[in-house]
């Protein structure tokens, strides 16, 4: 199960990463016979190819599932992104510890919690690093970045309060052009009816570049400003150095549910890894056009605290190369299963899978 990016790499996707595209506690449960039907297929599928080894790529719930089935048919399994087990539902390390060959996790900090609990772990750091150099941009003053979410679940909730916060943006003078980077995953025809739909559609510009993260980095860099849903595009954002307000909005019960759990202060990213609120957030209630105007103004009239939390940021990530890290981490894996004093190979002769 790929993207559009693994698939135009060459990769052989059997389902595509889109059915994967739910969020929110409840939202998920009448997913769920779906989910586990799809856990059975990618398994089985799996198993009966006989890999090497299996790298399993973030979304760690579901991946789970697919981890103890190969795993109890004698097939290594590499975790390449960890759950968030230091913020919340820390008891999930006894489940990855029975099945994971090896965790690689992303950010330095995670490391510690995964080895007091005997997990195999190495921090490669976060592709990003990598993707998005450190660079100069020229920004453009009245220009506001909207981000939805790379979801329709997530552009549902939260298109419309960004159109009627960039509306009011408009009326009161602060920004006159505001630009929506098109997730790959996202239509953008159906995108581009839906801001039609509001009076501020005019003004609003749609990046849509396919796989090529590129142009819609640039359209978020050259922003003075980025309102973007929680996720990774806040790191992508904090990376271009870029002034963001981070927002979010899911079931109220699942969002009551979730504050339960957790052990975090903040849920964005940058404020999570610097470990103090460098850019403001507003979620459930607090979401509103009216609040998310004022705090996009509020950042606009003073953006230099931010910018400079961002700087220390990235440094704070440490050094790039994740990707090369990672692979080498994989074949460390792969070597000592197929080296002579290990059990030999299940998957027969010829080159490893």
């Amino acid at each position: 199960m790929g993207g559009p990016a693994m698939t135009a790499a060459g990769f052989r996707a059997l389902h595509g990463i889109e059915e994967l595209g739910v969020v929110g506690l409840l939202e998920v449960l009448r997913h769920l016979p779906r989910l586990f039907g799809l856990v059975r297929d990618l398994a089985d599928q799996a198993i009966a190819l006989r890999p090497d080894v299996a790298v399993l790529i973030d979304v760690p719930d579901f991946n789970l599932r697919v981890a103890r089935r190969l795993a109890a048919a004698g097939i290594p399994v590499v975790f390449y992104v960890g759950p968030s087990v230091w913020a919340w539902r820390s008891g999930r390390v006894a489940a990855f510890r029975q099945v994971a060959t090896k965790m690689l996790v992303l950010f330095p900090f995670e490391v510690e919690v995964w080895r007091q609990a005997g997990v195999d772990v190495s921090c490669v750091g976060h592709p990003f690093l990598d993707e998005i150099p450190a660079r100069a941009v020229a920004r453009r003053p009245r220009t506001v970045a909207l981000l939805p979410g790379s979801r329709r679940s997530e552009v549902r909730r939260h298109l419309s309060i960004l159109l009627e916060a960039a509306l009011r943006l408009r009326q009161h003078g602060t920004a006159d052009r505001f630009v929506i980077p098109v997730a790959p995953s996202l239509d953008a025809t159906e995108l581009r009816s839906l801001v039609d739909q509001s009076p501020v559609g005019p003004s609003v510009e749609l990046v849509s570049s396919g796989i090529d993260p590129e142009p819609r980095r640039t359209a978020v860099q050259e922003a003075a400003v980025a309102l973007v849903t929680s996720g990774t595009a806040t790191l992508e954002t904090a990376l271009l150095g870029t002034p963001q307000v981070i927002l979010y909005r899911v079931n109220a019960l699942s969002f009551w549910i979730g504050k339960l759990l957790t052990k975090i202060r903040f849920l964005g990213l940058p404020n999570l890894i610097s470990g103090r609120g460098i850019a403001p957030e507003l979620l459930q209630s607090d979401l509103t056009p009216e609040r998310l105007s004022a705090a996009a103004e509020e950042v606009l009239s003073n953006p230099a605290p931010q910018a400079s939390a961002l700087l220390e940021l990235r440094e704070r990530l440490g050094p790039g190369g994740a990707a090369s890290k990672a692979a080498d981490l994989v074949m460390e894996v792969l070597s000592r299963r197929l080296s002579p004093t290990s059990a030999p190979a299940q998957s027969g002769p010829g080159s490893p899978r």
